[in-house]
């Protein structure tokens, strides 16, 4: 993709503030401004004309956050039963090659799974109160947000990481878990450096995708979050008990 470079005048007192409160949070000022920019010029949704109060569905609130949070589940007892069993699993004692290739399945699977369980969790919340077609991930967790007044916590950070998993997923998908980052752009090169454990070198123009069993289970756990938080926030107001 073809890149250009954009500048514009701003106060050193507000470039200052920015920045420091991006490097605060750990985040890229650079991709800040380019996702204010796809936010700002993607079309507005349009909600349905007449949605329906949330107290009177409470039966699709509940059914939607554990049929959301029970896939996830699924998978993260799959792969603890991994993590804990996994001598069990060996062929033989202390089996580097099995080892090797368990552990690879189980991160390519919780790589896929966790971003796939997720996408489909929120193009099934977007369809219920928009008549506009889905978008991708991050826009369609922002227009909900927008939707429903809540926001996320820590979402810029949990922003950049959607982004990050949304590029390994595919490189799993298509590239068999090499990252040709460098060259294809598949994945920026702040974020190589920034979640470095996630990879390994093959050689100077490639890497490979790397998770640990704990690596895995803590992918799980993290998207597993983004359900769970937005099910509580958004279906199961306070009102909703009373």
């Amino acid at each position: 993709m073809h890149q250009s470079h954009y500048t514009f005048s701003v106060d050193d007192a507000l470039q200052q503030a920015f920045n420091q409160a991006a490097a605060q949070q750990h985040l890229d000022a650079a991709e800040l401004l380019r996702g204010f920019m796809r936010k700002f010029i993607k079309p507005h949704p349009k909600p349905k004309p007449h949605p329906k109060p949330m107290n009177d569905v409470w039966g699709y609130k509940f059914i939607t956050f554990r049929m959301g949070a029970n896939m996830f589940n699924a998978l993260e007892t799959i792969a603890e039963y991994t993590r804990d069993n996994i001598k069990t699993m060996l062929p033989y004692e202390d089996s580097w090659t099995y080892t090797q290739s368990i552990t690879g399945i189980i991160g390519y699977t919780s790589i896929v799974m966790s971003y796939t369980l997720l996408e489909n969790f929120f193009f099934e919340e977007y369809k219920n109160y928009f008549d506009s077609e889905p978008n991708k991930l991050v826009d369609n967790i922002i227009d909900l947000m927008e939707f429903h007044n809540v926001e996320l916590d820590k979402w810029n950070d949990m922003f950049e990481k959607l982004e990050l998993l949304r590029k390994i997923r595919n490189c799993v998908v298509h590239e068999n878990g090499y990252i040709y980052g460098y060259i294809d752009g598949y994945i920026d090169d702040h974020l190589l450096k920034k979640y470095s454990q996630l990879f390994t070198p093959v050689d100077c123009s490639k890497v490979a995708i790397r998770l640990s069993l704990d690596d895995s289970i803590h992918l799980i756990s993290e998207t597993k979050s983004i359900v769970t938080e937005y099910s509580e926030k958004v279906f199961f107001k306070k009102e909703d008990t009373l």
